[in-house]
């Protein structure tokens, strides 16, 4: 078995959504959408292959000095095998950027440990203000917030401002 890293192309699309909607990452199960992610501008995506796709990391960049690692997956079979370091390292390196920045989940952490890094906190902030749930599949906010009108009548999501009175 040769593992190859390479640029993505179109003709790895459906290898690289079949992994995801392995995983349950719903937002690339259609792949009209998960072909726009992954080929829009300033996006670096390397896939893994032996002879179908295996893995891949996409990761967006300026190019210059920054670069945010949106996603990595490596199929079941083939992980703790070394080749989530070699698509981030590809990944990284393509991107030209001085420092990669991301947001790990639950039990990956040991892994970006191995990297030199420095650890800070992160959040994943969606549309419009306040609380929203979000639905398990599609990691997208279920109910609207309610939005108010401002003085001119423009709607706002923003809470409507409280008058507060000059004491004289």
């Amino acid at each position: 078995m040769t593992i190859r890293y390479e640029s993505f192309e179109t003709r790895h699309l459906d290898g690289v959504v079949h992994l995801c909607t392995a995983e349950g990452w719903m937002s690339y199960a259609e792949p009209a959408t998960a072909l726009r992610a992954l080929t829009a501008p300033g996006c670096i995506v390397v896939v893994a292959t032996d002879q179908t796709v295996i893995g891949f990391a996409q990761v967006q960049s300026d190019g210059a000095v920054h670069a945010h690692l949106s996603n990595i997956l490596v199929a079941p079979s083939h992980r703790r095998r070394g080749i989530g370091r070699r698509l981030v390292e590809h990944a990284f390196g393509r991107s030209r950027a001085l420092y990669l920045d991301l947001v790990s989940t639950e039990g990956a952490h040991d892994f970006y440990r191995s990297f030199v890094h420095k650890e800070f906190p992160g959040f994943r902030i969606y549309p419009g203000r306040g609380q929203a749930s979000l639905d398990a599949t599609t990691d997208r906010p279920t109910r609207a917030v309610p939005t108010t009108k401002d003085r001119r009548g423009a709607s706002s999501k923003a809470p409507a401002p409280r008058r507060i009175r000059e004491q004289t």
